[in-house]
């Protein structure tokens, strides 16, 4: 929990200017007193006097009060001079809010490029892989095809070559019944 230095001031200015009114006890009246004693001369009880002396002196400027020896303009001076502080911090804080909203932004749209990157390069080597599968089954099926032509050529051949041995043979025999019915 905070605490703003109006509500201390406000509490301090009210023990200070009426003690009695707090304590019950004499041992609470010895402590309100030396708590006043120790106070007095210190930053609250300068901010205080300032609060008392100087009527235009606002909430934000009690602390410039406290630490003001050389009058009003002394304190308006210093007033503007942490609102300007305050409005570069604030110019500052941003600035580098937008720093790093647009680095944010950037490393973003680096991401989707490289995701894009990725994604392309993976389509890339899956077409790759497509086509050269598709490759290899043209192959595979041009070489079954080849071979399939070769044994039916190789079946022809051998088909034909034992044609031509059983005509053979039947015109031997042929022949050799011909020569024996020419004997006999």
């Amino acid at each position: 929990m905070k605490i703003s230095s109006a509500f201390v001031l406000t509490l301090l200015t009210g023990a200070l200017a009426a003690p009695q009114a707090l304590v019950k006890s004499e041992s609470e009246k010895h402590d309100v007193d030396v708590t006043a004693m120790v106070l007095q001369g210190s930053r609250f009880t300068n901010a205080v006097e300032a609060r008392f002396e100087e009527v235009g002196v606002t909430l934000d400027m009690r602390d410039v009060a406290a630490d003001a020896v050389e009058g009003e303009e002394d304190i308006v001076a210093r007033g503007a001079k942490k609102k300007a502080a305050a409005q570069k911090a604030a110019a500052q804080k941003a600035a580098a809010q937008k720093a790093k909203a647009q680095k944010a932004k950037a490393q973003k749209a680096k991401a989707q490029k490289a995701k894009a990157q990725k994604a392309k390069a993976q389509k890339a080597a899956a077409q790759k892989a497509k086509a050269q599968k598709a490759a290899a089954q043209k192959a595979k099926a041009q070489k079954a095809k080849a071979q399939k032509a070769a044994a039916q050529k190789a079946a022809a051949q051998k088909a034909a070559a034992q044609k031509a041995a059983a005509q053979k043979a039947k015109a031997q025999k042929a022949a050799a019944q011909k020569a024996a019915a020419q004997r006999g």
